[in-house]
């Protein structure tokens, strides 16, 4: 009896050794628990996506809207912003004066206008450094910044020579020789995504463009309604995510718009595909029309916004910038041309 007496005491003085070690982790488990929470909330990561020469009309107007952009509404309209419904006096505009593709793409990466350099579409390396490389640069988003495209000329709007960042661009499916299909773009993007884990990704779409310069109306509307359907898809490929779920901004936008006119024909109720929607350009009325969705992590929840002063496109990088806490200056380290759209976000 005796025997076991003391077997039992050095088997509980042995286990008291071996628990003080643990108690004494608790708290830095508590700690860790804690701050890895606390940090996983502080995180922001970005996705843009660009949906070329989709016009504000198409995305705001009539009853079509929400069956044309359903998903954009559900999540604008209940969980996000809408900019750019120029029927309730909201204005968004690029501040160039070109009103052409990469123009417009340079002002909303770079945060700048340069119309000295920049006039036209020709395959040129851009001067200005855009927010993807600006980020790329700080070690906490090193390797961590990617950009997919259906227009085979975004490589040169980011200076992919220069910034070295990744943009996905080729495919031999392609609707034109410019332009991949933008099915093929979804899924390079969420690839990506899935794969790589960008914190930073920009997705070009540009099948809308395309259709509205050959003045095809029918499929202009279809491609901006499938656009739509992967918005969707990369939003729930970033929920079912728990690098992303929680901590993701999304913001959707486009490069300019297009004339107005439709040029309805009265005795058939066609859009004609001469008509001024089909192009843009300085001299188009409403080409320099542009609008955004906004929601995720940091934006408030406005809905369709109305009034206010005018949004610019050169406004989008700032914004980016201020979600991910990166320093925004150019080379000379002087103020940026436009200032972050401060009463979207959180």
């Amino acid at each position: 009896m005796l025997t076991k007496l003391i077997i039992i005491e050095r088997r509980t003085r042995l286990m008291k050794k071996k628990m003080i070690p643990l108690l004494l982790l608790l708290p830095l488990l508590f700690l860790l628990a804690v701050y890895g929470k606390d940090s996983k909330k502080e995180e922001s990561h970005v996705v843009v996506i660009a949906i070329d020469g989709l016009r504000w009309q198409e995305v705001f107007e009539g009853a079509r809207r929400d069956s044309l952009m359903p998903f954009l509404w559900e999540m604008g309209r209940k969980k996000g912003c809408m900019i750019g419904n120029r029927n309730r006096k909201s204005k968004m505009e690029v501040a160039n004066g070109i009103w052409k593709s990469y123009a417009g793409y340079s002002e909303m990466l770079c945060g700048v206008t340069d119309d000295e350099h920049i006039f036209d579409n020709r395959k040129q390396y851009n001067p200005n450094r855009s927010v993807l490389e600006l980020a790329e640069a700080c070690s906490e988003y090193k390797d961590r910044v990617n950009a997919v495209a259906s227009w085979d000329v975004i490589p040169y709007i980011l200076n992919y020579r220069r910034s070295e960042l990744p943009v996905d661009f080729r495919s031999s499916h392609r609707v034109s020789k410019q332009v991949r299909n933008d099915s093929v773009t979804l899924n390079r993007a969420l690839k990506t995504l899935k794969e790589k884990h960008p914190k930073l990704l920009f997705v070009e779409f540009c099948e809308t463009d395309y259709y509205g310069h050959h003045g095809k109306w029918q499929e202009y509307l279809n491609a901006a309604h499938q656009n739509d359907q992967f918005i969707r898809q990369l939003w729930e490929c970033c929920q079912q995510d728990p690098f992303y779920k929680g901590n993701t901004t999304f913001l959707i936008t486009c490069d300019h718009g297009r004339g107005e006119s439709l040029g309805v024909h009265a005795n058939r109720g066609e859009v004609d595909s001469k008509a001024s929607w089909a192009e843009h350009g300085r001299r188009i009325k409403g080409s320099n029309q542009t609008w955004l969705v906004a929601f995720g992590k940091d934006i408030l929840h406005l809905g369709e916004m109305e009034g206010g002063r005018t949004i610019y496109t050169k406004q989008v990088a700032p914004t980016i910038a201020s979600i991910l806490k990166v320093p925004f200056t150019n080379d000379d380290n002087q103020q940026p041309e436009a200032s972050p759209i401060y009463k979207i976000l959180k």
